[in-house]
């Protein structure tokens, strides 16, 4: 008779154990997602090849390098001032927009695991409490 109540204490344990990792984790991501959409710009990943959005002026000397490196400059076409601006400021935009929907995203992931973590281990919690009186 105590073995059959051991398997679903073992369960029940099981249960609660991974939902509060699954909470830590969870409220760790939410921060995360806070502290980046606070300043989208900055947030992320941002790869080596594609140009720096910290300023105009590091962006403008990205591209025209990035020009310079790729072939022959009399072949090539060199953007101006007003082109690189919207360029830029479309660039900024792209990656403030991406940013955003990210870290909104990973929000409400966040905190939908939160409330379903919170429920399964309130009632299995109780459903243990329950099996132990029988």
């Amino acid at each position: 008779m105590k073995n059959t109540k051991i398997i679903p204490h073992i369960y029940g344990y099981a249960v609660c154990l991974t939902a509060i990792i699954v909470f830590l984790i969870s409220i760790s991501q939410i921060i995360f997602a806070v502290i980046n959409l606070s300043d989208p710009l900055h947030s992320g990943w941002q790869s080596n090849d594609s140009p720096s959005l910290a300023s105009f002026e590091n962006y403008k000397t990205d591209i025209l390098n990035s020009c310079k490196n790729k072939s022959d400059l009399s072949d090539k076409y060199i953007p101006d001032d007003a082109t690189l601006r919207k360029m830029y400021t479309a660039a900024v935009n792209n990656k403030i927009s991406y940013e955003n929907h990210r870290n909104t995203s990973d929000l409400l992931v966040g905190i939908i695991l939160i409330i379903i973590s919170i429920f399964l281990f309130i009632y299995h919690w109780k459903w243990m409490k329950k099996i132990s009186k029988k």
